[in-house]
């Protein structure tokens, strides 16, 4: 699990920017745009991380189904959003192929 630690910061910074981005939208203040933009740009670091893990798909997949994920609960519990059944589908199959890809079965 370890070896996940600085992928994940990547994806948690990325989801950050993501809300930060969104701020910017809401509030047009210029410096949201700006701290989302910097978060973007140093998500690449921990991108790299994933890459010595995994092939490029497959680490594609664990950075954008957890990407997902994060950015779904903020949205729950932070702005208040509501989501459909076919919404919520969709967060069981992307948790799914997240334990399907990360449990290599011979």
């Amino acid at each position: 699990m370890y070896k996940y630690l600085f992928p994940l910061t990547g994806v948690v910074i990325e989801s950050m920017s993501d809300v930060l981005l969104k701020s910017y939208v809401q509030n047009n203040n210029i410096n949201f745009l700006y701290l989302g933009i910097l978060g973007y740009s140093l998500t690449a670091i921990f991108f790299v991380k994933l890459l010595k893990i995994h092939n490029l798909g497959t680490s594609n997949m664990f950075w954008h189904i957890s990407h997902f994920i994060i950015l779904f609960l903020i949205s729950v519990f932070y702005f208040k959003e509501k989501y459909n059944k076919n919404d919520m589908l969709a967060l069981m199959f992307g948790a799914l192929s997240l334990y399907f890809a990360s449990h290599k079965h011979q």
